[in-house]
């Protein structure tokens, strides 16, 4: 039996685009002599639809398109699709087979994660009973996503079912591992992994087609594959692309694209996906940002230019009297390099006058003056996507947004935070690895002391401790979830980590309302990690 993998990029609650991405890529499977076509869970409406899923007429929506799929893909195919169906216990996350114009065969999900991002006993029930299909003389079984995972470290205990389990009791010639699974540096790999020892301990082999594109914080990488009951890879999609590919029950082996050994080759590819997909799925093509001369603005914007190309990308310089004349011409280097559009506008003129305003002398000091700077930035660059319908890109990191290194409507403003997952001393890492690329970003930012440039010979280790120690405490106690005690016992100066955690806890209301942050790591701000913002916090 010859099988497409389809990882599709839908849009959430884009019905049409939907329908016509599923139609477009049987028909191609067709043509190529497939029997069956399998797409991604909730190819149908779109993966996480959240509480849209709750609205009926969403769900009037999604049924229509499941009957107009019946109606309109040739009846000789079998395509399975992911979508919400109904049942007397609510609403379900569901795999339908169409063939011969009808609902041939449904499988709906049975783990529904509540951890990290996921939330899915809000909107859906588990399934409570388990079937196959058969298609000439192969019978079929379907997992969902999380149905795969049960036996792993990732959801820990928290599932008494097996679906696995039963699922493998109907004697079937072949699991289909149909998935929505968000990306984080080294899951591929992981991923396989889980799906090989499946394979092996079922003695079956396996098909995983995950979706791709990205969903606002989330990426969704593709890296679809094929294993046998050996558990050897028999066929690999690429990453980050929407891609059709095809196996064979039984299968065999082809030569198999390799997967990134470079880590910022995929974080690169991710960054950019979450970049165009967030523009293009919120109907805009520009973009614009604050250009400081700085790693994480240069980094931005060698991404954002990879993503949307040079024509839609527009840096804006905004010096103030602190900023040095190196960081300027470092910028306007990048600038030039990229080809992308600059602005200059100098806030000396916009800073007096709020100085003005609080009696404050020009050479006044402290937080307030600081600040002021940076919400002056932030309301130039909001003006800018008013006036040019342009989004913002926040520029960032993951070091300073968990100590609070950053202020509010000033830096912190934008649509969509870019490398506010990589912590800082990951930033210096990817810009290295882009620079392998093409050389954009000047040696003389990679060199430069970092610094927030909004008082006189200011250096960010003035405030905190250097990044190297301060993003592996933040990794021990954001990623480990290890207590002050626990990080001092591995040689971190107690000073250090008391403050740096206190710093976190203080931080909680900034973090509260950051941009949208996409997420290359196992744990993210925003929906990735709840904490409360009043409150004691974590016991030290």
């Amino acid at each position: 039996m010859k099988i497409a993998l389809v990882q599709m990029n839908a849009i959430i609650g884009d019905f049409q685009n939907n329908i016509d991405s599923i139609k477009k890529h049987t028909h191609q499977a067709y043509t190529q002599g497939a029997q069956l076509v399998i797409f991604p869970e909730l190819c149908v409406c779109g993966y996480p639809p959240k509480d849209l899923a709750l609205y009926p007429s969403f769900q009037k929506e999604n049924d229509h398109a499941l009957q107009v799929l019946s109606e309109t893909l040739p009846p000789d195919i079998a395509v399975l699709v992911g979508s919400i169906t109904s049942s007397i216990h609510g609403l379900q996350n569901t795999m339908s087979c169409i063939f011969q114009g009808k609902i041939y065969f449904q499988q709906s999900k049975t783990l529904l994660p509540s951890y990290d991002v996921f939330n899915e006993p809000r909107i859906f029930t588990p399934a409570q009973t388990f079937h196959s299909f058969t298609l000439g003389k192969t019978k079929i079984i379907v997992a969902i996503c999380e149905d795969v995972w049960r036996d792993t470290e990732i959801p820990g205990n928290r599932y008494t079912k097996n679906p696995l389990e039963e699922l493998t009791k109907l004697s079937a010639n072949v699991l289909i591992a149909a998935s929505a699974s968000p990306f984080y540096v080294n899951k591929p790999k992981l991923r396989e992994n889980i799906i090989k020892k499946i394979a092996l301990k079922y003695h079956i082999p396996v098909i995983f087609v995950n979706t791709t594109g990205a969903h606002d914080s989330l990426i969704f990488d593709g890296y679809s594959f094929a294993v046998n009951a050996q558990g050897e890879i028999v066929t690999r999609l690429p990453g980050f692309k929407e891609y059709c590919a095809y196996t064979e029950i039984p299968s065999r082996k082809k030569k198999l694209l390799v997967l990134h050994q470079n880590k910022y080759a995929d974080i690169c590819d991710a960054l950019c996906m979450g970049i165009n997909d967030f523009v293009h799925k919120n109907n805009c093509s520009r973009v614009h940002f604050g250009l400081s001369g700085g790693i994480d603005s240069a980094v931005v914007a060698v991404l954002a230019q990879k993503a949307l190309g040079a024509k839609n990308v527009h840096a804006v310089l905004m010096p103030s009297i602190y900023s040095s004349d190196t960081s300027i011409q470092d910028a306007q280097k990048l600038v030039a390099s990229l080809c992308i559009r600059s602005s200059y506008i100098p806030i000396h003129t916009h800073f007096t006058a709020f100085l003005s305003s609080f009696n404050l002398s020009l050479h006044a000091q402290g937080i307030t003056v600081e600040n002021i700077q940076a919400r002056i930035r932030g309301i130039l660059l909001m003006a800018i996507a008013n006036q040019e319908s342009s989004l913002l890109l926040n520029t960032g990191n993951k070091s300073e947004l968990a100590v609070g290194y950053c202020t509010l409507y000033g830096d912190m403003t934008g649509a969509l935070s870019v490398i506010g997952d990589l912590f800082k001393t990951e930033v210096y890492e990817l810009a290295a690895y882009l620079n392998t690329k093409e050389p954009y970003i000047p040696q003389s930012i990679l060199d430069k002391t970092p610094s927030a440039e909004l008082r006189p010979h200011q250096k960010d280790q003035d405030t905190l401790p250097a990044y190297d120690v301060l993003d592996s405490i933040l990794a021990h106690h954001l990623i480990q979830k290890q207590c002050a005690k626990q990080i001092i016992k591995k040689g971190f100066p107690p000073q250090t980590v008391s403050k740096v955690l206190h710093l976190v806890k203080k931080s909680e209301f900034k973090r509260f309302q950051s941009a949208p942050i996409l997420k290359i790591s196992p744990l993210t701000f925003g929906d990735g990690r709840d904490m409360p913002i009043a409150g004691k916090g974590i016991p030290i």
